[in-house]
């Protein structure tokens, strides 16, 4: 029978199994679910760890869709509304705060300079017009904006964090396994009924197993929201990028999925041997890691942390993560340099799959649209009747004085126009264009 825990037996069991035999006086404590005995405790011992692990992922998972479906179906839009105003604007993230905001000014009164031809002046009025115009539906639009951005970023940090938790809990669990091969006695407990040491050192294995594959899918969704994160910021006066790219790289998104957590039970004897032995696999691995040195050399001054400290730093809500992955997340969030250095950075770590070749054609695409340009931007002049120019292999916007005066910094996501539309069609119909907004929990209206 598989046991479901309280969070109070969680919390118990926290206390157990991660410390090792270097913590004194460990064997005084009493085992955690020491009311169940033999197989129903081994399989209540592993439900514990391993359901609260693979919560992480399916919390920030929901949430950050329900993030993805705002953006799909009004953010994308309101974005390219927000080019056309010919208003400066700015996504910017606060690191203290985990909270997005759209930075722009609409000035209340239309003001001129001496220096302002008669053109100038023209085209002056007519952008303080439009902005004025629809000031109180963008203060909407960017109301979700600022609310979808926030979201993901939060869940950026949770995911950063339990990555970064569940390879230190390895490095305990690695030890751990260390000081019982050197003393099988050196137990944090007495061990229940019907329990053998063997059984014990078994579900560390098991768990540094699962914790590996736990932090491979929790990678891939790490590198999803970063991906939406940093096109969406493309869109802004640092770039001026089509906002119909963000259409894409949700559909990338999309395509690709996220595998779902495993299920939060002791494997079957089919599975368990191949288990124990990637276990194996990697705790040799781990053991002669120079991340595992550096944290073995910094635990010497103190004691091992017991597994409850793991599970407490999942529950966080604040604070940022120090790593160095996280630290290139958020320069890729925040910074103001050229987007395609980003974009190239990025497209180096993203797992395998549709939206790291959609950053990786976006290079080659960029590359080639930015050698012409200065041409394209000749001969748009102060024409906004198409909203894009193509070219041979690249489309860039040019329906605003916006964005042709970045038409050198934007990216270029798309080849040819038509696959605009496309892409705008195929989006509608995935779950994200299809979900009902007023299911998305905390979404503006």
């Amino acid at each position: 029978m598989i046991v479901q825990p309280s969070r109070r037996q969680v919390l118990l069991f926290g206390a157990g199994l991660g410390a090792t035999a270097l913590v004194g006086a460990c064997a005084a404590r009493s085992a955690p679910l020491a009311h169940l005995s033999g197989p129903a405790w081994v399989q209540g011992a592993y439900a514990l760890y391993a359901g609260e692990y693979a919560e992480v992922q399916s919390r920030c998972e929901v949430k950050s869709r329900g993030a993805y479906a705002l953006l799909a179906q009004r953010g994308a839009s309101a974005l390219d509304g927000l080019q056309a105003r010919e208003v400066p604007f700015y996504l910017r993230v606060d690191a203290q705060t985990s909270r997005f905001h759209v930075e722009r000014e609409v000035p209340e009164r239309l003001t001129f300079t001496a220096g302002m031809t008669a053109e100038e002046r023209a085209g002056a009025e007519a952008s303080w017009k439009l902005a004025r115009d629809h000031i109180h539906t963008d203060y909407e639009e960017v109301r979700r904006l600022d609310w979808a951005l926030s979201v993901l970023f939060d869940q950026l940090v949770h995911v950063r964090r339990a990555i970064d938790a569940g390879r230190r809990e390895q490095y305990r669990l690695v030890a751990q396994l260390a000081e019982l091969d050197e003393d099988p006695t050196a137990l944090p407990y007495e061990l229940p009924a019907g329990v053998s040491a063997k059984d014990y050192g078994e579900i560390v294995l098991l768990l540094v197993e699962r914790l590996e594959d736990d932090g491979e899918r929790l990678a891939v969704l790490e590198a999803h929201i970063l991906s939406v994160g940093l096109t969406a910021r493309s869109t802004d006066a640092g770039s001026a990028t089509l906002a119909a790219s963000l259409r894409k790289i949700l559909l990338a998104v999309e395509t690709d999925g996220l595998a779902p957590a495993r299920p939060a039970e002791l494997p079957g004897a089919a599975d368990r041997d191949r288990l124990l032995a990637r276990g194996r696999e990697l705790r040799r691995a781990i053991a002669a890691s120079e991340g595992f040195a550096t944290w073995k050399r910094e635990e010497e001054a103190k004691s091992f942390e017991a597994f409850g400290s793991f599970l407490g730093v999942l529950d966080q809500v604040t604070g940022i993560p120090v790593s160095p992955v996280f630290g290139t997340a958020i320069k890729l969030w925040r910074g103001d340099d050229d987007y395609l250095g980003y974009v190239r950075t990025a497209a180096g770590f993203l797992p395998r799959g549709t939206v790291k070749e959609v950053f990786e054609g976006a290079i080659d695409v960029t590359e080639t649209a930015r050698r012409a340009a200065p041409a394209v931007r000749a001969a748009a002049g102060g024409d906004a009747s198409a909203a894009i120019a193509q070219g041979e292999g690249w489309v860039l916007g040019t329906g605003s004085r916006f964005a042709r005066e970045r038409m050198g910094k934007q990216l270029a996501f798309f080849k040819e126009a038509g696959e605009i539309e496309q892409t705008t069609r195929s989006l509608a119909e995935t779950r994200l264009g299809t979900m009902s907004l007023a299911d998305v929990p905390g979404a503006p209206r």
